[in-house]
């Protein structure tokens, strides 16, 4: 375990650097391996909870490459989110990696907790900002994306989603420690020549497939067998269409937990990404919050269960319809968070609703009946402890 003591961790956040004439100020720290920024968005606010990505390079890579390559940091402003691209250390070839699994990618058999160095990253963020703890988000590609699921594993109370491009989980199921529930985001090409998509070898360790990974994130969520396959729903690479499909474990899982391959036909390693992928992890991302103390607390009783959230149209200029299934009679919140997670419209707090499928309105009004801006929303259903989150798209 990576122990640091909080006065510690205080002391070595240097001093804010002021970045542009605006108000946001960018951080740079050093856990004892190098420094590292986190970017802060312009409208960060000391009074909000707000979201954190750690972002984790591959093999030989570095987190400024990585970075580039993917374009999260271009686009922290518009979802309003820290984020930080560490560094892992370097081998004896002077290859920079992640103690990951035992597949990947720690080859001179290294002692180091890189684990702990990122849960104390995480630790040191919280001490400077008010990071919002039910929204610590890691992704990574390859060897980052290994690293991702070692996060899951070990850190499975504090880490509410990742994303693995081109990586995958533990081989043995007894080497991942979760107690949690973990949203989990698998992409990954099928012709990858590198990590391959239905699992190989590296050395003498194995790694599972792309679906392998997912299928048995969804068995430690608690999700239902039986995937749900979108054709063409998403468009991750570049070109002219959605090309990649989702296979998606989200019925019955336990509360904070689902599991999606989002599987990129005939791509390879390092594909060439859209320039909407960054955005489209993050609104997984922002989709899929941990449950939440305050969230559990206030349930009192197990409620129904929900299946099926869905909005049409959407995008909406003017009004959209949220269409759910409740399998008994409870009670149900409904609400309308925007993109930093600040609560827009409250639509049904604390209703009793009888069992069967149920419609209700979103007008892109708040609770003061004042028109939101357009932009990207999320609806959020709770009934106890399961939360089903839809983004919804409001244009004018």
């Amino acid at each position: 375990m990576y122990l640091m003591s909080k006065a510690l961790r205080l002391l070595i956040c240097l001093l804010p650097l002021l970045v542009g004439t605006d108000s946001k100020a960018d951080i740079v720290v050093n856990l004892g391996r190098g420094a590292v920024t986190i970017f802060t968005p312009a409208s960060y606010d000391s009074t909000t909870p707000t979201p954190l990505i750690l972002l984790l390079h591959g093999y030989g890579s570095n987190g400024a490459a990585v970075d580039s390559w993917m374009g999260f940091e271009s686009i922290i402003d518009t979802y309003g989110f820290l984020y930080a691209h560490p560094n892992g250390t370097k081998d004896a070839g002077g290859n920079r990696f992640w103690n990951a699994t035992d597949a990947c990618c720690n080859f001179g058999g290294s002692s180091v907790d890189d684990a702990g160095y990122l849960s104390a990253l995480i630790d040191t963020v919280a001490d400077r900002f008010n990071l919002d703890p039910d929204r610590v988000y890691i992704g990574g590609h390859s060897n980052g994306g290994f690293m991702s699921y070692r996060m899951a594993c070990d850190y499975s109370g504090r880490v509410a989603a990742i994303m693995s491009l081109a990586g995958a989980t533990w081989d043995n199921d007894a080497d991942c420690n979760a107690t949690s529930p973990v949203h989990i985001a698998q992409v990954h090409g099928t012709s990858d020549a590198t990590i391959l998509y239905n699992g190989g070898q590296i050395g003498a360790a194995s790694y599972p497939g792309a679906f392998e990974s997912v299928s048995r994130w969804a068995g430690y969520d608690g999700c239902n067998a039986e995937p749900e396959t979108l054709i063409g729903e998403i468009d991750l690479v570049l070109g002219p269409a959605t090309e990649s499909d989702i296979i998606r474990f989200n019925v019955n899982c336990s509360p904070g937990g689902s599991a999606e391959l989002w599987k990129i036909p005939g791509s390879g390693h390092t594909p060439v990404l859209s320039s909407g992928f960054a955005a489209q992890v993050v609104e997984f991302f922002y989709a899929h919050p941990k449950p939440g103390v305050t969230d559990v607390a206030a349930a009192g009783e197990i409620l129904p269960v929900t299946m099926g959230l869905s909005n049409s149209p959407n995008p909406f200029r003017h009004t959209s319809t949220l269409r759910f299934l409740i399998s008994r009679p409870g009670l149900v919140d409904i609400e309308i968070f925007d993109l930093r997670g600040r609560l827009t419209r409250i639509i049904e707090r604390g209703a009793q609703f009888p069992a069967g499928p149920r419609t209700i309105e979103w007008n892109g009004r708040d609770d003061q009946g004042r028109v939101v801006p357009p932009g990207i929303y999320f609806a959020r259903l709770r009934t106890g402890e399961r939360i089903e989150t839809r983004k919804l798209t409001l244009l004018r």
